[in-house]
């Protein structure tokens, strides 16, 4: 046996140790990125039934609310890694009073110097349609057969801008942002219509201070008041909506 039958019987053996051990890493680090996604959906859904744990027998939560559930709570973690970067204060499903005992609920809220950005989270499915002074948008569905419409979202989170206005402060910066669960909304003309990959880019860039500390300091003494004394839990600003908007 020479010298280079040698070396190939001992190469051998150390490559094909190198392959198994190279793919047995990646197998660990594929393992270690479901059991991260496996752990935020856990969360995400025991956030949910939190929110729930209210409903009677006879109520059961549809396959829509769930997944807006969802969106809402991702858009949420967003913002808190916004809020390790830069500071301000993240707040959800915050539900606001004014003096007429009128209610609203905003899906998430972010407050910094920068300005405060009020977001209406939407988990629909489909090729959303609209534009940003349409009154309804449409939702496309499979080859375009199945055409749903909905309420542009831009009025009712001008509603929530107003409403916020009105309660918390009249005259501070606010934008208005619409944020989707990863859909396809190329045909959206709005600016301010983004997936939520984007949404931390999107709050991170505003970098010019548009409140000085005193207006930063009341507002947010004003939504820790609402956050820390729920004026109705979420399922009485449900029944509550039903009740005067039928």
């Amino acid at each position: 046996m020479n010298v280079d039958d040698i070396l190939f019987y001992i190469l051998i053996p150390v490559i094909i140790g190198v392959i198994l051990l190279v793919a047995f890493i990646l197998w660990l680090a594929s393992r270690g990125k479901n059991n991260s996604n496996d752990n935020k959906t856990n969360q995400n859904d025991g956030w949910i039934r939190k929110r729930y744990l209210s409903l009677k027998e006879d109520e059961t939560l549809s396959a829509n609310d769930y997944y807006g559930m969802l969106g809402e709570s991702e858009v949420d973690q967003i913002l808190k890694e916004v809020q390790e970067e830069a500071d301000g204060e993240v707040y959800k499903d915050i539900i606001l009073k004014d003096k007429y005992n009128n209610y609203t609920e905003i899906d998430n809220i972010y407050v910094s110097l920068c300005g405060i950005f009020i977001i209406e989270t939407k988990a629909w499915s489909g090729v959303i349609e609209g534009g940003y002074y349409d009154k309804e948008w449409e939702i496309v569905l499979g080859n375009g057969d199945i055409i749903h419409k909905q309420e542009n979202p831009f009025i009712q989170n001008d509603r929530h801008v107003k409403f916020f206005e009105r309660v918390i402060h009249p005259k501070c910066e606010i934008t208005s942002v619409v944020v989707f669960i990863e859909h396809k909304i190329e045909s959206i003309e709005s600016k301010d219509v983004i997936l939520s990959s984007e949404l931390k880019e999107y709050i991170l860039k505003h970098e010019y201070q548009v409140m000085d500390q005193s207006e930063y300091d009341y507002v947010v003494k004003r939504l820790n008041s609402f956050r820390d004394n729920p004026v109705m839990t979420h399922n009485e600003y449900v029944k509550w909506q039903k009740e005067h908007f039928r």
